[in-house]
């Protein structure tokens, strides 16, 4: 199931990937990718921040989490990202974050798209409040009017 996870994860990263993307869009894509793949997998992920299995669980999810630290350290180098942790560090704590709304029964009924949880994550990565919810928002506008036409 960890290595599901992981793969999961890993496939909807890859499908929200686009090329032309400005970092804090891509961020943003790994974000709401992350949230509604990770929903299947939602309690395996939150057992791998407590339980005894949480070194083979994190180990499924790495090649994941080590996509989310080469953009932020790219994107920290250009002053995209606060630089005031090790991107490593910082993914982590992102990555600690998205369990941490989704266990709010409210936040998941509220976002189901994982809007909020994108808008709070890019502002834990250093994005200013303001910029985020426009990011996202246009996003996600954005991918509903290309899903329209």
């Amino acid at each position: 199931m960890t290595r599901e996870a992981g793969h999961a994860l890993r496939q909807a990263f890859a499908a929200a990937r686009t090329p032309d993307a400005d970092p804090i869009e891509a961020m943003t894509r790994m974000i709401l990718a992350a949230w509604t793949a990770g929903d299947q997998y939602r309690t395996l992920v939150a057992l791998g921040q407590r339980e005894l299995n949480r070194e083979a669980i994190l180990a499924g999810l790495a090649p994941a989490r080590e996509e989310a630290v080469a953009v932020l350290r790219r994107d920290q180098d250009e002053g995209v990202f606060a630089g005031h942790l090790p991107a490593p560090v910082l993914a982590q704590a992102l990555e600690a974050l998205r369990p941490a709304l989704a266990e709010n029964a409210a936040c998941m009924w509220a976002d189901p798209m994982g809007e909020s949880a994108a808008i709070a994550s890019l502002v834990a990565a250093g994005v200013a409040p303001q910029r985020a919810v426009l990011q996202v928002q246009a996003l996600v506008r954005r991918d509903r009017a290309a899903g329209d036409g």
